[in-house]
């Protein structure tokens, strides 16, 4: 995973001329969470006696709210629902 993500900003810097450093980050940042959410779902799976359905749904959810707040406060959820009302 990471050797692709060295690629692909390799590949966007040679490429595209307005080079966004904020993806890179963004999706550095995923890469991240990414390799941690694996051992904090086993952790509290463990904790709390929760069955594999248990933690997807409340992982899902937390991401929905966290998605949903971070739209709400950039301003992105409107052009999005504009969109899709079309």
């Amino acid at each position: 995973m990471s050797l692709g993500l060295i690629w692909f900003t390799l590949a966007d810097s040679t490429i595209a001329p307005n080079f966004n450093l904020t993806g890179v980050v963004l999706i550095s940042l995923a890469l991240c969470a990414d390799a941690v959410i694996g051992n904090v779902q086993e952790k509290a799976m463990k904790l709390h006696n929760a069955s594999n359905s248990e933690m997807v749904l409340y992982s899902y959810s937390i991401g929905f709210v966290y998605i949903l707040l971070g739209l709400t406060c950039t301003s992105g959820l409107g052009p999005a629902v504009t969109f899709c009302a079309k």
